[in-house]
């Protein structure tokens, strides 16, 4: 066989093995982390964030030019208010399922799942929970949604005393001690999810400067979006609401697309082709 043929084979068979390994997917996804950073809402868009009922009532957030986390321009956030989950909305990435459908591909009982960011959060009279973590776009709303994340809420004293966030994992497991944070502060938060079996596992991370570890139970959970919510109280008030309340450089977790697994093979089977092919010119000089 000629070192032409040689080198053909080993490509094709190189990509041949990269393309089964996308078709036959385990049952444990393979994920990576992405970063939105909000630079504008057309690039927000395009990277997936969709809003939903997030302007219905008096509630007014999405992506927002503002910079009152970051310092820099664009953000995801503004003004939400007391909402029932009959009229749940959210502001989110509904692409970090496999092939950018919404068919949810990250299961809590298999999946380590991360989340960074920055948040800055204040109130008016608010008397209510935001979410911001991953979920399921196709039951959100409904009772026993799943969700891994962080919520906040209101202030416990006055309205200008600082607002409360809980680790939180679907709705019947949070921290039971709040973690306080100033209004009109910037903070950030790092947490992840890692599954111990049955569904069960732990949060665990830093948020605003304070550890995290909260233990979940077993349970289910699918998820196939990841974003900045609120919907769940027993009515809607829209007279209760926050003053301006944002999140930024916001780190998660995706399954990539496969076109991607099939580059970087193909990547790695290129190298590998040419260093062989480098090998047996040295293996020939060396001979003559």
């Amino acid at each position: 066989m000629t070192m032409r043929n040689s080198l053909a084979t080993a490509i094709a068979a190189a990509i041949t093995a990269v393309f089964l390994s996308v078709a036959v997917q385990p049952a444990k996804a393979a994920t990576m982390s992405i970063t939105q950073t909000f630079d504008t809402a057309v690039s927000a868009s395009n990277a997936g964030w969709t809003t939903f009922r997030s302007t219905s009532g008096s509630n007014n957030y999405g992506w927002n030019v503002g910079n009152e986390v970051s310092g820099t321009g664009g953000q995801a956030g503004g003004i939400f208010t007391r909402t029932s989950s009959g009229s749940a909305g959210y502001y989110a990435d509904l692409t970090i399922g496999q092939s950018g459908t919404t068919s949810g591909t990250l299961d809590r009982a298999l999946e380590t799942l991360t989340m960074s960011g920055l948040l800055n959060f204040s109130n008016t009279d608010f008397n209510g929970a935001i979410r911001l973590g991953y979920f399921n776009s196709g039951t959100f709303g409904a009772t026993g949604n799943p969700f891994i994340g962080l919520s906040i809420s209101e202030p416990s004293g006055a309205t200008t005393d600082p607002m409360r966030i809980f680790a939180t994992v679907d709705s019947g497991s949070s921290t039971a001690t709040p973690i306080l944070i100033n209004q009109n502060e910037t903070y950030s938060f790092s947490l992840t999810w890692t599954p111990t079996g049955g569904g069960a596992g732990t949060l665990a991370g830093l948020v605003a400067g304070t550890s995290v570890n909260l233990t979940a139970p077993a349970g289910t959970g699918v998820f196939n979006a990841f974003g900045i919510m609120n919907g769940f109280s027993a009515n809607s008030a829209p007279a209760l609401n926050t003053a301006g309340s944002y999140v930024d450089n916001l780190t998660y977790s995706v399954v990539p697309e496969p076109s991607t697994w099939v580059m970087a093979g193909a990547g790695i089977a290129l190298v590998a082709t040419c260093g062989e092919v480098k090998r047996r010119r040295r293996v020939r000089a060396l001979a003559s």
